[in-house]
């Protein structure tokens, strides 16, 4: 049994334009899906948000998530809300969209006072939106129409009212939120074996993907055999176990490329790889583009 993590072990994640050092960090902020993905990857690591709560919606596609201590899998559409500190871990499709909302818990805490509310406790759950009732529609209605306004307003921040709008915008989510998180049944977290291996294999990813080990490494260390790691990610990610420890190498490999001036041939040297060349044709193919040509494009 993996030991369980501490709360103070856990990474606190800062989303962008917010600043650990700056306690006036913004306040919402919302980021499309695929955004994050680009920087984060698909199978984003466990995280928590320090003072922040956070929705995601996502629209379509299997989605492996841990809210805390509780798995579940479950297919969009779906709303899932993570307050603070809770720790979270997901994994979604490729071809999976969405937006992820990120409101300061001042934000929350106001907001409840408004609404005589003042003593609701937001729990982490996730909300299948085919089980939103006709009766309740309205309010998946209005928390979407929220998300795209505030997505859009985000990219807007020139304007005079940017500020006061993105607060708007966040409080009519959460007013909805609030009222489906109380009528709507919660999708019951999963105790699937697959999930246990599934994220002991992902933990050893972590721990090991500089080294490129083989399959059958991963394999006997979780006692499977390589097929049956396979057909547990299929079952669980749609990707292969290969795929899995390729998408780490890469999700790395993006970072070093956009946030440091390493050279292309340091960047190969430094995720396992000491063949350079053999390094940019991996990437290429797994991106589409060769490494020089994606520092060109996200240099930060």
């Amino acid at each position: 049994m993996q030991p369980k993590m501490r709360n103070k072990d856990i990474p606190i994640l800062y989303m962008p334009q917010q600043r650990p050092e700056d306690e006036n960090a913004t306040l919402v902020h919302a980021e499309s899906l695929n955004a994050l993905a680009s920087l984060f990857g698909r199978d984003m690591q466990v995280h928590r948000h320090d003072r922040h709560y956070q929705l995601h919606y996502v629209d379509r596609g299997k989605v492996q998530l841990r809210l805390g201590d509780s798995d579940f899998t479950e297919m969009g559409p779906l709303f899932f809300i993570t307050p603070p500190p809770i720790p979270h871990r997901f994994v979604t499709e490729a071809a999976a969209q969405g937006v992820v909302l990120t409101v300061h818990q001042s934000i929350i805490q106001d907001l409840l006072l408004e609404l005589n509310k003042g003593d609701y406790l937001f729990n982490p759950g996730c909300i299948s939106l085919h089980d939103i009732t006709p009766d309740l529609a309205h309010h998946k209605r209005q928390i979407l129409l929220g998300l795209k306004g505030i997505h859009e307003a985000s990219h807007q921040n020139h304007t005079q009212f940017y500020a006061a709008t993105l607060l708007l915008w966040a409080k009519l989510i959460f007013s909805n939120l609030l009222v489906l998180m109380e009528e709507v049944p919660t999708v019951q977290p999963s105790h699937h074996s697959y999930m246990h291996v599934f994220r002991q294999y992902l933990n050893l990813i972590e721990n090991h993907y500089k080294e490129q080990p083989n399959l059958g490494f991963y394999a006997d260390k979780l006692n499977v055999t390589e097929a049956k790691l396979n057909t547990i990610c299929r079952a669980i990610s749609n990707n292969s176990a290969k795929q899995l420890t390729f998408d780490r190498i890469i999700q790395e490999a993006k970072y070093l490329l956009s946030y440091t001036s390493l050279y292309i041939k340091e960047v190969a040297f430094e995720l396992g790889y000491p063949d350079p060349a053999y390094f940019s044709r991996f990437f290429t193919r797994q991106v589409g583009m060769a490494p020089q040509q994606y520092r060109q494009l996200t240099k930060i």
